[in-house]
């Protein structure tokens, strides 16, 4: 089958979801853990417990892109056994040119507490029940900020200022077009920054949603417009955080998933009340 490559799909994010096989009896069951490739990548991974000489390699592979997989069954008894799993990722694309990503390779702490907890298991945009979901990307993004050097921290900071600064010369407004009388906002971060050097995942978040709110204002008299925001699926981190600013700031404008023929999961509509 051809591989179908999506926009959000360049950006590496693989996640481990854990399933309870009985949720209402958390202190007895097994759990399914499943992976989740949320990109454009094929994946080799390899997740290994045990200490010094007695390592154990307990899924391995080779995944798809934009797929799912179910790499092994955790027993309750030993669940201990997956306090500190060592994860190994190396992503790539078959007989074709593209963007290297650095591989995964870093130890996952495990809270094995939170298995016992109903709150832990909560509702995501990749699955029809709720489980406990993990970020592998950010994992390995948290690990990478813990060796930072304070000197490179310096100078990082000083070079977002100026990029910052930069970045106010070449802001571009945010793309917008009217159809069938509904505002639509694309707010990929391509279509709202000429270049993000320098800018966290966090700064390019806020931005987002400075655009978001400086739309409702803009339109906040205009009763009855519908303002289309198209954020994309990714991991729904966007979205959420939308929809929280809404409920928060403005509880009178009722909102939607916009059109999932036109959008797919990837847009909310807001209606001006």
């Amino acid at each position: 089958m051809p591989i179908i490559e999506t926009e959000e799909g360049e950006e590496l994010n693989v996640l481990l979801a854990f399933f309870p096989n009985s949720i209402k009896q958390l202190s007895e069951t097994d759990y399914d853990c499943i992976l989740i490739n949320d990109s454009n990548y094929f994946l080799f991974y390899n997740f290994v417990i045990g200490e010094k000489e007695h390592r154990k390699s307990i899924a391995n592979g080779l995944m798809e892109p934009n797929y799912q997989d179910s790499i092994a069954t955790v027993a309750k008894q030993k669940l201990n056994d997956w306090e500190n799993i060592r994860v190994q990722i190396i992503p790539f694309k078959k007989d074709k040119i593209y963007a290297e990503k650095k591989s995964l390779d870093f130890m996952l702490k495990l809270n094995t507490v939170k298995f016992y907890k109903l709150h832990s298991f909560t509702e995501n945009d990749y699955f029809d029940e709720p489980c406990m979901l993990l970020n592998l990307t950010e994992q390995e993004q948290k690990k990478q900020l813990a060796q930072i050097n304070p000197e490179d921290l310096k100078r990082a900071i000083v070079e977002k200022k100026q990029s910052e600064n930069l970045n106010k010369k070449l802001h571009f407004s945010p793309t917008s077009k009217t159809k069938n009388d509904i505002i639509e906002i694309d707010l990929h971060i391509h279509q709202l920054l000429d270049t993000t050097v320098g800018l966290t995942n966090a700064d390019m978040l806020q931005h987002q949603l400075d655009v978001v709110k400086k739309t409702l204002e803009e339109n906040r008299n205009k009763k009855g417009q519908k303002i289309v925001f198209i954020h994309g699926k990714g991991e729904g981190v966007l979205r959420s955080e939308i929809e929280k600013m809404l409920k928060l700031k403005y509880k009178n404008f009722p909102f939607q998933d916009a059109s999932f023929k036109e959008y797919g999961f990837g847009a909310t509509m807001v209606t001006i009340r």
